[in-house]
């Protein structure tokens, strides 16, 4: 979940973009889009990644005319491992 952002400038918010790398690469070159949401969206549940691993997630605002914000401060989360089989 993130603050949502009323405007990127003088023009309207479009959505957001969530990005995640594994925790301790280089965020610059092992980041990968994991979701786009609209502009009423701040909140995105990540079940997509690998269970056990621990990413550094970060958001951008997108405006109408495609343009980008600079990324979020990185957020950190590890997903939770595999239940164990049921007897």
């Amino acid at each position: 979940m993130w603050s949502p952002v009323l405007s990127c400038g003088k023009r309207q918010l479009s959505g957001y973009h969530v990005y995640r790398a594994q925790q301790r690469e280089v965020f610059a070159n092992a980041i990968t889009e994991v979701t786009s949401t609209g502009a009423a969206t701040a909140a995105f549940e990540d079940d997509t990644g690998a269970n056990g691993t621990t990413y550094d997630d970060r958001v951008t605002a997108v405006g109408e005319a495609g343009n980008e914000s600079a990324a979020s401060n990185q957020a950190e989360g590890t997903l939770p491992p595999p239940s164990p089989p049921r007897p």
